[in-house]
């Protein structure tokens, strides 16, 4: 699918195109170019140590709790959200971040606005995503 340009803009504060976090910000363009914001509700809300959210060409946000952070490999203890392009699929200088709840919030909130401008019917979802980022420790 073809990322709205708006979506692209979102990030344009956050530097350069091969800037490090390119892995998250392709997959937040593309859960929201496919309007996928339910998916990024159960992200944010579901109940357990894990859930996760893929897409194609193949990629995926992971989030774990982060008391339970330390039980995968790789897995930094600060972070609570992983995304992940498959390199074969789309090239990227770096395919793999991770974040912490902050971090993954200020990436939803500089594309949320823009999103809702254009799709205000899904306004009370993206507001319960970002309360529920806030909110949830």
């Amino acid at each position: 699918m073809m990322a709205m340009k708006f979506l692209l803009d979102a990030f344009d504060e956050f530097g350069p195109k091969s800037a490090f976090d390119e892995a998250l910000r392709f997959c937040l363009i593309e859960l929201l170019d496919a309007h996928r914001t339910e998916d990024l509700h159960r992200l944010v809300t579901a109940d357990g140590d894990s859930f996760g959210v893929a897409g194609d060409p193949d990629w995926f946000i992971d989030r774990i709790d982060k008391a339970n952070s330390d039980k995968r490999e790789g897995w930094p203890a600060e972070a609570e959200f992983h995304a992940s392009v498959n390199p074969g699929e789309f090239w990227m200088s770096h395919p793999d971040f991770f974040a912490s709840r902050d971090v993954f919030l200020t990436y939803v909130e500089a594309i949320a606005v823009p999103y809702i401008e254009r799709r205000p019917e899904d306004k009370e979802v993206m507001r319960e995503v970002l309360d529920a980022l806030r909110t949830r420790r």
